[in-house]
């Protein structure tokens, strides 16, 4: 095992494979999962071997970036930037591979990866997801077994690509797409919001509608909507104080990144679009593909620097070790408002008051 478990990003690969199942779940900081050896491990050096955080995946940085939107109006509305997932998704499974990504389980009640193979399946994995997905033992196998007969393409933030990569020992069957990601939370602290906002059994869940942030959850009697600044999850997560501790060093935060393709979003002329990097010979390929079904202009990687995710890992709030505190003593909500009592009583405000009064007001403001 890693000797620091601060180098942990919970990929759960040493968990997945471990001959012996010595490797047991522990959590700690904010319902955060890592994995240790327990008194069964052998010290056979199998998990040493794969952990993708002792190795280095990095591609060459790129120079340029395509700013794309896609041009099916449809596939667009559905995406959280410009849909070059999707796209991308729907080539791989057009030449007869299959699909690899986050998606809400309704069995588990959690986001995990799961496997597609039609076109009509991709909505269930597209969106963001602000939580960190499970990839589960029967998935790690899985996705080894289709790699012996077919394509297969990953989705994931870059510690769960680099996971993959180390796992196929980069087969060439395997085309990644890393996410430009500014951390992820645990699924505990999800879960606990989920409780106070529903009690049914959810069907699905978003986080994104365009450019707007807000939690959407569905279940079979009836949809239910919270804006970000309304419930402590969503807030904790824009101010990236609920975020894994490894996400505060996150190696793979730069512009060398681990994908075969890299996508993210990028806002131009006021609509959310998609961030396309081509980073190996096998992403140019795909990307070339599907430039038919994109509107698209290249640019200039230096116009990614105000994309903090891009270039290095999110900065550790001051409140966060506060909320960790309170949290383990109180829980998500009493925790959230102990740490962030500015921020609750301006959102508090907001509510009373109306966006557009208060609109109004910094308009007045402004004009003197």
């Amino acid at each position: 095992m890693i000797n620091d478990i601060k180098n942990c990003s919970g990929c759960g690969l040493c968990y997945a494979t471990c001959p012996l199942n010595a490797i047991k779940k522990v959590e700690r900081e904010r319902g955060t999962v890592y994995f240790q050896a327990d008194d069964n491990c052998v010290k056979c050096g199998k998990c040493v071997k794969l952990c993708p955080s002792l190795k280095d995946f990095s591609n060459d940085d790129q120079k340029t970036f395509l700013s794309a939107s896609v041009k099916n109006e449809d596939v667009f509305s559905k995406s959280s930037s410009g849909g070059a997932a999707y796209e991308i998704a729907k080539k791989i499974i057009s030449i007869g591979g299959v699909v690899y990504g986050a998606a809400w389980d309704i069995k588990s009640q959690s986001v995990k990866h799961i496997k597609i193979s039609t076109i009509n399946d991709i909505c269930l994995i597209q969106g963001s997801k602000y939580v960190q997905s499970e990839i589960d033992k029967n998935t790690y196998e899985d996705i080894v077994s289709n790699l012996q007969k077919t394509i297969v393409l990953f989705i994931g933030c870059p510690c769960q690509v680099a996971a993959l990569r180390s796992l196929s020992n980069d087969h060439p069957n395997l085309y990644t797409v890393d996410i430009v990601c500014h951390g992820v939370s645990s699924p505990k602290l999800l879960k606990e919001q989920l409780n106070m906002v529903v009690k049914d059994p959810i069907n699905s869940i978003s986080f994104r509608d365009g450019l707007k942030f807000r939690l959407r959850v569905e279940t079979a009697n009836a949809v239910y909507e919270k804006r970000a600044g309304q419930i402590p999850y969503y807030s904790l997560y824009l101010n990236f104080a609920s975020l894994r501790e490894t996400c505060y060093s996150c190696k793979y935060a730069n512009r060398k990144r681990v994908g075969d393709i890299t996508v993210g979003d990028y806002i131009e002329d006021g609509r959310g679009n998609s961030l396309i990097i081509s980073n190996t010979i096998k992403g140019r390929s795909i990307v070339e593909d599907i430039k038919k079904e994109i509107d698209y202009v290249e640019r200039d990687i230096d116009l990614l620097k105000v994309n903090h995710s891009f270039n290095q890992p999110t900065e550790k709030p001051k409140q966060t070790d506060k909320f960790t505190k309170f949290y383990a003593k109180y829980g998500l909500k009493r925790a959230y408002e102990m740490s962030f009592t500015k921020l609750v009583i301006k959102r508090k405000i907001q509510v009373l008051v109306g966006d557009d009064l208060i609109k109004t007001i910094k308009g007045l403001v402004r004009c003197r």
